[in-house]
């Protein structure tokens, strides 16, 4: 996964919470023990502000550091109606990136739907985030879409989890798809965060 950094959504991410704090730049630049011109900067100038001064304005604003930074997330693949993972044909090098969901942490690996035979859940076009921060016990994760890595082949699927027939393994079910019985799990990750086609904001 690949992630860069969106100036534009941090200076607007910056607005609305300095909107909501009732503080100046100046007074959030004191605050944060940075220039009184460390805010106004980078609101009217600096295109690639430090880490770390983010971490410090986020935490004067009382706000997760990732909801500031307005970082955008590669789109690794496309996701099938029977759960396969598709890869996208990026044109002239460029690649396909979506923001960051607010207040998400840890890494994320996003894919877009393709086709709608997971409606009502999931549509065509959706941007569906999954979370890679703790590797998940898959018995909690019991009749929820996951994205899962199978153990003895490493091949990576979108599918409802269920429990298998034998100890420690799980049937994958997917419509339009024969289920998948009795597999041994590598890791599971489960959905993050779903924005919706008509949101999404897909940038190339």
């Amino acid at each position: 996964m690949g992630e860069s950094l969106d100036i534009g959504a941090i200076r607007a991410v910056l607005k609305e919470h300095m909107h909501l704090k009732k503080l100046t730049g100046r007074q959030l630049s004191l605050k944060a023990n940075l220039g009184a011109s460390a805010v106004r900067d980078i609101l009217r100038s600096v295109s690639a502000p430090r880490i770390d001064t983010l971490f410090a304005l986020a935490n004067v604003l009382d706000i997760a550091p990732e909801t500031l930074l307005g970082r955008r997330v590669e789109v690794i693949g496309a996701i099938a109606g029977n759960g396969e993972i598709l890869s996208l044909a990026k044109g002239d090098g460029a690649q396909l990136t979506v923001p960051r969901p607010p207040e998400t942490t840890g890494e994320l690996l996003a894919f877009v739907m393709a086709g709608d035979e997971l409606t009502p859940a999931f549509r065509d076009g959706d941007i569906i985030y999954v979370s890679r921060e703790h590797d998940e016990e898959p018995s909690h994760l019991l009749d929820q879409e996951c994205l899962v890595q199978l153990a003895v082949t490493g091949v990576q699927l979108f599918k409802k989890l269920a429990n298998g027939s034998r100890p420690g393994t799980y049937t994958l079910r997917a419509p339009g798809a024969l289920d998948l019985e009795n597999m041994q799990l590598a890791w599971v990750a489960p959905v993050a965060h779903v924005t919706r086609r008509r949101l999404n904001g897909t940038q190339k």
